[in-house]
């Protein structure tokens, strides 16, 4: 049995709201992965050059390149899914037939 256009299209919209929302999560994981790197980094400078860390230690080189490594990957995978979403919700556009006016009077409701 065929669903109704309206309720069809109600799904499509439904479904690029909820991914329109997973790339904003991406979007803000990723900026916060960056933000942390940067973070890290200036704080260990900022830490060798006081001279409460020895700039030039294993134990802080590797701490720091381990954190690095980890939000490195909270990043990377935070840009994948935001790339998954986008094109998710190209493809859900071009098979209902979505226009921009329909998804933005469909978020206010």
């Amino acid at each position: 049995m065929a669903q109704n256009p309206s309720k069809r299209k109600t799904r499509c919209l439904d479904e690029i709201t909820r991914l329109k929302g997973r790339r904003r999560v991406a979007v803000i994981k990723c900026a916060a992965a960056l933000a942390g790197v940067i973070v890290l980094v200036a704080g260990k400078q900022l830490l060798a050059a006081q001279g409460v860390i020895d700039p030039n230690g294993i134990a802080a080189g590797g701490v720091t390149m381990l954190c690095a490594f980890g939000l490195a990957i909270v990043g990377g995978t935070s840009s994948i899914d935001f790339t998954k979403s986008g094109k998710k919700i190209a493809d859900i556009r071009r098979s209902c037939i979505v226009t921009d006016e329909e998804i933005r009077s469909h978020r206010i409701r």
